[in-house]
């Protein structure tokens, strides 16, 4: 899965470039709309690929809304504020966090009320409002840059600093290789 997480943010970031974070947000938020209904299949066809691409597809999602956030406070923090940037990214990671923690309550609490397929129903409807909201009320072209940006835009200038993201992805897919395989039979 830290595969689609790089795909993700490589081209993220570029669509994001070329037509705006909003629209990359919004892209994120219909596919987690999309992901959660694929969930709501008869239990017959929740097969373990299909949730596992309900699940790639989720991931995706969440990396494009956390892309978009993320660069959408940078963009509108002004530039000699860096120390203002720093709090409101601390803030918006940190609440993510709490929101993931939160997110696990309702859910417990849907699962309760609901089953499965409501909870996850439930859910969708939400984030679709969510969806829905965001079109309408956020601005369209935050973001989107003047001259659109080839793709291999997306890699730095600097050599050192392509070398440090590929040895970070390779880091967090060896935990990730180490913690799905080699700790089961251990």
């Amino acid at each position: 899965m830290r595969f689609f997480g790089v795909v993700t943010n490589l081209v993220g970031g570029w669509l994001g470039a070329r037509l705006g974070l909003n629209r990359t947000m919004n892209v994120g938020l219909g596919l987690q709309v999309f992901a959660l209904l694929m969930l709501t299949v008869p239990n017959e066809w929740l097969t373990v690929v299909w949730v596992m691409v309900a699940q790639a597809l989720s991931g995706i999602a969440k990396d494009l809304n956390k892309m978009s956030a993320k660069s959408s406070i940078k963009m509108l923090v002004p530039e000699n504020a860096q120390g203002t940037l720093y709090k409101w990214v601390a803030i918006l990671t940190g609440s993510k966090n709490a929101l993931k923690g939160v997110g696990f309550f309702m859910g417990a609490v849907l699962l309760t009320w609901l089953g499965f397929t409501g909870a996850v129903l439930a859910m969708a409807v939400m984030l679709a409002l969510v969806w829905i909201l965001s079109m309408i009320l956020l601005k369209q072209d935050l973001g989107k840059m003047k001259n659109k940006p080839k793709f291999t835009d997306v890699f730095s200038k600097s050599r050192a600093i392509n070398v440090l993201a590929a040895a970070r992805m390779f880091l967090f897919a060896s935990r990730d290789v180490w913690f799905v395989i080699a700790l089961r039979f251990s």
